[in-house]
């Protein structure tokens, strides 16, 4: 019986798969970029050592929206790059710093982040035509 409930429930299953997702698990832009995964270990990190992880991805925000400014161009190997730089910044930056240095690094860096966002963005849109 719990079989023939259980048959009945996978039928009636009207749930709409997220379309959204390439199937592959690999992560795209909107644009058809390969969008390369963040570190597994800046991924895997506990909830309070979470402004690392932000630290990580403001280095790599700011490397990548350099480069779009510097080439004046947004192809996919130049919006999406590795990890690897952002990474070996990180090193760098947090080499010997507590919690709080991390903070503080993290606080600066995310405000340069910010800094280039909307040239890079407009950068992008005319490259692409829109």
């Amino acid at each position: 019986m719990a079989e023939a409930a259980q048959a009945e429930r996978d039928v009636l299953d009207f749930t709409m798969p997220d379309l959204s997702e390439p199937q592959t698990g690999e992560k795209r832009s909107r644009h058809g970029c390969v969008m390369p995964a963040l570190p597994k270990w800046a991924d895997d990190l506990p909830p309070a050592e979470a402004r690392r992880s932000l630290l990580l991805k403001d280095l790599y925000n700011i490397g990548r929206q350099q480069a779009i400014i510097e080439t004046n161009s947004c192809p996919c190997e130049v919006e999406f790059p590795s990890w690897d730089e952002a990474e070996r910044q990180y090193e760098e930056l947090t080499a010997g710093k507590d919690r709080d240095g991390v903070f503080k690094i993290a606080s600066q860096v995310g405000r340069e982040a910010g800094d280039t966002l909307k040239q890079s963005l407009d950068i992008c849109k005319a490259w692409r035509g829109r």
